[in-house]
């Protein structure tokens, strides 16, 4: 004879991923700065769903790049973007496990604004009490961005014109000084 003997088991689905949002755009990010986002990595199946997450430079994974979930546990995983140089940037982000994604990152780096102020100074000469005399100076952002400022000056001289200034990438403004002497 033969002999039965009862046998068990349970079906299980594999881990499936699930990643969203389905891209991230950085928008513009100064070079020498950085910005983050993020995506959520979901185990839509079930068993343990093991991976992490890789990304190409200028872009890296800052937090939660590696992961063991659960069904339907999720984690977050943080991407930074850090442009080098002034132009624009896509990658794609390798989630892996439960099948695999991949979410593209987009960003364009920029370069930070800098000031240039011509001539390098300005002498008026002799002026009379009670009279003045103006002259101009010219202030460009040499970079990138926006150059944000104003300018300043101590007695007897004043700001008469363009003191204040927001100058994107190689706008100008021309900045008038007074000079007033009260006394010789």
């Amino acid at each position: 004879g033969g002999a039965t003997r009862p046998v068990t088991g349970t079906g299980e689905n594999p881990p499936a991923i699930s990643v969203t949002p389905a891209s991230r755009d950085f928008g513009t990010v100064e070079v020498g700065s950085y910005a983050d986002l993020t995506f959520t990595v979901e185990n839509t199946g079930g068993g343990t769903l093991i991976g992490n997450a890789t990304v190409p430079a200028p872009f890296t994974i800052e937090s939660g790049g590696s992961y063991s979930l659960t069904a339907a546990q999720t984690q977050v995983i943080t991407v930074r973007f850090s442009p080098a140089s002034d132009q624009s940037y896509s990658e794609d982000v390798t989630f892996t496990g439960g099948g695999g994604a991949t979410r593209p990152v987009t960003g364009t780096g920029e370069n930070p604004p800098a000031i240039s102020v011509t001539p390098a100074s300005r002498d008026f000469g002799t002026v009379e009490v009670g009279s003045y005399a103006d002259l101009t100076f010219t202030v460009e952002n040499t970079g990138g961005g926006t150059l944000i400022g104003n300018a300043t000056v101590p007695a007897p001289f004043t700001i008469e014109s363009g003191g204040s200034y927001s100058l994107t990438a190689a706008q100008t403004q021309v900045i008038t000084v007074r000079f007033s002497p009260a006394s010789d």
